[in-house]
């Protein structure tokens, strides 16, 4: 089955030794592991294996840093058969669920340590509900923050959905500010407004939407407004504020209203009194469909504002020439990490993509990403944790996918989600948003940093 190829074993895996196995019952389900962290040799960044679990070369199953637990996308494949588990929706979010336990038991960690989780569905009109039902088993107390979004398509039509999840390490501190809204008796929204590990706050996705939870009137503009305003509340009880935000993701309903978000946007966000003195990293796409109807979702990252907590900082590579007309900046780093902005395969000089499509975007794209993280004080090859590739075409996956590998064939691969969106901004064929770990003397000896 082709899927088999691309939206696991392609989009996931470099199977080497790290951080520790999870010895899983045939990947039928996970075993239990240990409490505890993972064994202290991992150093700055190690790839997490599954045992028995396929081993290729464009990404990782997932990768362990010393505070931190990053799971690739997964969908629903017995990892040992390389088989699809049908089902339904029901399953395949059960499934997918236990792969990620078996990474996250694997990196030292455990599935009530889950700081955040994205769900990229095929149909969330028809499967939401029935997803939700699968999902809250997992987490029945505290459960991470959360995305839940449609993109263009999946990697492939078989599967129903994709997901992936970050963890801190069981020796991490870990706490949830709780969902407030009002829903109605019958849904179930099994998230948390936001979850906080290690001085880094993870918002849940937001919408514009009033206290009733009823989408406020008006275009995607006012419902910008209003998500950012919902998140700024979700934030100040988070220990957090906006200026203290270092990474967005904004889906949005129809390109053609990309200006119109964008302004909203934009003027939420305090340039000089904020402690980033700036705009927050971001990529936007546009989505098939967004739960609810809503014409925009967006989610963010942030640093504590806690006394103590370094103020994070925006990184802008030399002689990069300005994005005009962008509210973002190409990456921010805080607590020991960067946070990349999606980047195109732009000749970054004159910022036109490059020719040639989606072999030589795809290879400009990971060229500039390394210029990034180098701006930053790290390194794209040995220090990205995660990466999130989206694309326009289904056609273009194979191409992308062997450039995109080229590129780790030396080294371990980060882990990686990766599906088509419905748009982007211009008239790129992919884009490519990466996080990573700083270097020790970068990240100022911050103690999750271990060389």
């Amino acid at each position: 089955m082709r899927y088999v190829f691309l939206s696991v074993l392609a989009v996931m895996a470099l199977s080497l030794c790290g951080c520790g196995s999870s010895s899983d019952n045939g990947g039928d389900s996970p075993a239990p592991a240990p409490p505890g962290p993972a064994p202290k040799d991992c150093g700055n960044r190690c790839v997490i294996e599954g045992t028995g679990w396929p081993a290729i070369k464009s990404a990782s199953f997932g990768i362990k840093t010393h505070k931190m637990v990053y799971a690739g996308g997964m969908a629903s494949f017995n990892m040992k058969t390389s088989k699809f588990v049908p089902g339904g929706i029901k399953a395949e979010t059960t499934r997918a669920l236990k792969n990620i336990a078996v990474i996250v038991e694997a990196g030292g960690s455990s599935m009530d340590k889950i700081t955040s989780c994205s769900v990229w569905m095929a149909n969330i009109t028809r499967d939401f509900t029935d997803m939700n039902a699968a999902y809250v088993g997992f987490f029945p107390k505290d459960p991470p923050s959360r995305t839940a979004i449609q993109p263009g398509k999946l990697v492939d039509g078989d599967s129903l959905l994709d997901i992936q999840c970050s963890a801190s390490a069981q020796n991490a501190d870990r706490s949830v500010v709780p969902f407030a809204g009002k829903l109605p008796p019958h849904m179930v929204i099994p998230l948390s407004a936001a979850s906080m590990s290690s001085n880094i706050v993870y918002a849940s996705g937001v919408q514009g939407r009033d206290e009733n939870m009823k989408i406020v009137s008006g275009g995607i503009a006012n419902e910008t407004t209003q998500a950012l305003k919902s998140l700024e509340a979700t934030l100040t009880k988070a220990g957090s504020d906006p200026g203290h935000v270092v990474s967005c993701t904004v889906y949005i309903s129809d390109m053609k209203k990309f200006a119109d978000m964008n302004a909203a946007y934009k003027a939420f966000w305090p340039m000089k009194d904020g402690a980033l003195g700036g705009f927050p990293s971001r990529i936007c796409s546009q989505a098939a469909e967004i739960a609810g109807g809503a014409n925009v979702e967006i989610t963010c990252i942030a640093v504590s504002n806690k006394k103590g907590v370094a103020a994070p900082k925006i990184i802008t590579p030399p002689g990069w020439k300005p994005l005009t007309g962008y509210p973002l900046s190409i990456a921010t780093s805080a607590e020991g990490l960067v946070f990349a902005s999606g980047l195109q395969g732009w000749n970054t000089t004159s910022m036109t993509l490059v020719p040639g499509g989606i072999g030589p975007e795809t290879t400009q794209t990971l060229k500039n990403m390394d210029e990034v993280f180098k701006a930053a004080g790290a390194d794209l090859a040995t220090g990205a944790v995660s990466c999130e590739v989206s694309l326009v075409d289904f056609a273009d996956f194979d191409a992308m996918n062997t450039a995109y590998s080229a590129f780790w064939a030396k080294q371990a691969a980060p882990g990686r989600v990766a599906f088509v969106v419905a748009g982007l901004s211009g008239t790129a064929k992919v884009e490519i948003k990466c996080t990573g770990v700083l270097s020790a003397d970068a990240a100022g000896g911050q103690d999750e940093i271990i060389i």
